[in-house]
């Protein structure tokens, strides 16, 4: 297992600057990189980083029409 500091220093390898993102933004990255491996477990169901990105885009654009027939 890592130290603390390692995993520090891991994390600053793979982000040496800050880049201002938004959520949605992110979850399409690490879904892109991830995409098969387990993001939410539960006792009945796995889905995928990829399943989780793609519900969340479907919900975004199902909000952005309710909102847009206001």
């Amino acid at each position: 297992m890592s130290t603390i500091g390692a995993r520090r220093d891991a994390l600053r390898a793979q982000f040496p600057t800050w880049e201002p993102m938004t959520l949605a933004v992110w979850l399409d990255r690490c879904a892109a990189r991830f995409a098969d491996r387990p993001f939410v477990i539960t006792d009945g169901v796995t889905l995928s980083y990829r399943q989780v990105a793609d519900e969340s885009a479907r919900l975004a654009a199902t909000v952005a029409r309710v909102r847009a027939d206001l």
